[in-house]
């Protein structure tokens, strides 16, 4: 007999469980360079967001290397809709 799958993932029956993803095409297909640019809050979640934690200095030179963009000081994310209070 088959293991019954469980978890957060699944029904009772075994099923998985689909959600709501917020995003989900911005996560699915990611986003360019330019669109992460040109816009100022995805450009500060996506050059500083992954740096709050105090990651050294050659973490931060290898993302800037690898993801063609400058890793900055994360200072927060002061906006719940994008472009105001940035």
């Amino acid at each position: 007999m088959p293991r019954k799958r469980e978890g957060p993932t699944h029904d009772a029956d075994g099923e998985w469980i689909t959600g709501r993803l917020m995003n989900r095409q911005g996560t699915i297909d990611g986003f360019t360079k330019a669109k992460i640019l040109a816009d100022l809050r995805r450009q500060k979640m996506f050059t500083s967001c992954p740096f709050q934690a105090g990651e050294p200095a050659w973490a931060k030179r290898l993302f800037s290397d690898v993801m063609g963009m400058e890793a900055t000081q994360f200072s927060g994310l002061n906006a719940a809709r994008p472009g105001v209070g940035l």
